[in-house]
């Protein structure tokens, strides 16, 4: 069957295999490895990272490693009983070679999604497209009416904020998907995604185990979620502060110092053209990985210290 869906399973040859394979058992046995639906493959993730591609070659179950897992050069292919010998190798692998956003990025999915009574249910990560800029770390969709879609971008620690990867860039790239119209696409993928999870046996709450495109809210919300939010000594400013310098001129949330790129590039009003319908939501948490599983309930948990948005940002709600 040729690949039909741009990320979804349709293939039920492929589904029917996967839903009883030693790849899922794996899944299902250990709440750190994720699924993440692909266009007709599907990735295992630990710490955000992909342990394998599982495809379906020549009527069999393959699983897609890199090397880098293997000790080998190229990528390496497996059948389930090869994969079960070698799980412990590759994730012993993971561990050591991802970081602590990438690890934090993970437990706040599996955080969430074993809360049944969170208020979102996170159903993607590591998101992208081929030929886009913008990639959202997670994707978690409302359990209740509107059904809304949260499109995050999790920052940890003091050196997240800044570099190519840092949050000017990140406002620009989510700009671009905003303005470009792109959620109405996303919306016909984010319902394959479920869909899909929902053949192979992932348990996808009942609240949106049936939805359509039009349950879907007509626009997304999007999250910048900060936590270790701590500088590395109280001398240091914390990622908040820094983050501040980097968006706005003022010196708000504390900020000790703004960035040159403020006066070169303007603040991040002027990268989104003063755009207020482009809003997004700002989270910060002084919790890191040894205690953030107090962070049960992904954007709605009561331990962000402090949240506002971009057109009110000296406001934290996370006081009223």
């Amino acid at each position: 069957m040729g690949r039909t869906c741009s990320r979804g399973l349709s293939n039920l040859e492929f589904i029917s295999k996967l839903k009883d394979s030693q790849f899922l058992k794996a899944v299902r046995n250990d709440c750190n490895l994720v699924v993440g639906i692909r266009n007709e493959y599907i990735n295992i993730y630990r710490n955000c990272d992909s342990l394998a591609k599982i495809d379906l070659k020549n009527g069999e179950l393959q699983a897609f490693v890199d090397g880098y897992y293997t000790g080998k050069t190229g990528m390496q292919t497996f059948n389930e009983d090869q994969w079960t010998l070698n799980l412990d190798i590759l994730v012993n692998k993971s561990d050591l070679r991802k970081t602590d956003e990438k690890k934090a990025q993970s437990q706040l999915f599996i955080n969430n999604n074993q809360n049944p009574d969170a208020s979102y249910f996170c159903v993607d990560l590591e998101y992208t497209r081929k030929n886009e800029n913008w990639r959202f770390d997670i994707i978690a969709i409302e359990k209740a009416v509107p059904h809304n879609v949260a499109l995050i971008e999790l920052k940890y620690g003091s050196k997240a904020v800044s570099g190519k990867s840092g949050i000017r860039k990140h406002v620009k790239d989510y700009y671009s998907f905003h303005k470009e119209g792109s959620y109405s696409s996303l919306k016909t993928e984010l319902i394959d995604i479920i869909k899909s999870l929902s053949s192979i046996g992932v348990n996808v709450p009942k609240e949106i185990h049936d939805l359509k495109i039009e349950d879907l809210a007509t626009a997304p919300s999007y999250y910048f979620i900060t936590l270790n939010n701590k500088g590395e000594t109280e001398k240091h400013s914390t990622p908040q502060m820094t983050m501040s310098g980097y968006l706005f001129k003022d010196k708000i949330w504390n900020c000790r110092k703004v960035s040159n790129l403020i006066a070169t590039e303007g603040d991040c009003y002027a990268l989104i053209n003063n755009d207020r319908t482009f809003n997004p939501i700002f989270l910060f948490s002084d919790l890191d990985l040894d205690n953030m599983n107090m962070i049960d309930d992904i954007v709605k948990s009561e331990a962000y210290q402090f949240r506002s948005t971009l057109w009110e940002p000296q406001i934290n709600s996370a006081d009223k």
